[in-house]
């Protein structure tokens, strides 16, 4: 059975959400009621739908800040970061596309590969491992590389960074997964070569 990755974030302002709560966003309210009957007593549903719009706005608004920011900083890269940064992605598109052949001239000889979503350390000596363990998962139809911080000290570069992919299981069903990239690189004879990862799955 395939590992399905959970939803990070997903909400639709319709009215309606997957939990069959129905909100009326203009309900009618007649004067002749709140003049005998008072305004309308809070029930405890529509506490629950209240505190739902809240959180659910919320989470819109802070999305679209973290999006506009960490484009702005993607923007504002400099020319000792982008070469490392343009070396990830082309790793990590190799990774997507499951060119796992081309993709290990990237691996230091020495790197370590780690994260929640591995049972132990890959390493060049489990790199087969790794490319089983992979094929196993969902196809994932497209990425998006989103970076944080880059860290460049002579020869060595830390990159933090999120990465979004939109998967498909064999069923066809899509899900969006998230994982939250920590990685070492290591430039030797001009080329970066991947040291060091731990990344871990963004819980929705």
């Amino acid at each position: 059975m395939k590992h399905h990755p959970s939803i990070f974030f997903r909400a639709f302002f319709s009215g309606q959400f997957a939990t069959g709560i129905r909100i009326d966003p203009y309900p009618t309210v007649h004067a002749a009621s709140l003049i005998l009957d008072g305004p309308p007593t809070p029930t405890m549903k529509n506490t629950k739908e209240v505190i739902i719009m809240r959180l659910l706005i919320i989470s819109a608004l802070l999305s679209t800040l973290f999006l506009s920011s960490s484009i702005g900083h993607a923007q504002n890269l400099t020319a000792e970061q982008l070469e490392p940064w343009s070396i990830l992605k082309t790793q990590v598109k190799m990774d997507a596309d499951q060119d796992f052949s081309s993709m290990k001239q990237y691996m230091h000889p020495k790197g370590t590969f780690w994260g929640n979503h591995l049972p132990h350390p890959v390493s060049n000596a489990s790199y087969d491992y790794y490319v089983k363990q992979r094929a196993g998962e969902d196809k994932i139809l497209a990425h998006h590389l989103v970076p944080v911080s880059i860290t460049v000290v002579g020869d060595v570069a830390i990159i933090d960074a999120y990465l979004h992919m939109l998967t498909a299981s064999d069923e066809g069903k899509q899900e969006e997964k998230i994982l939250r990239l920590h990685n070492t690189w290591k430039k030797e004879s001009g080329k970066w070569l991947l040291l060091a990862t731990y990344n871990t799955d963004v819980e929705p």
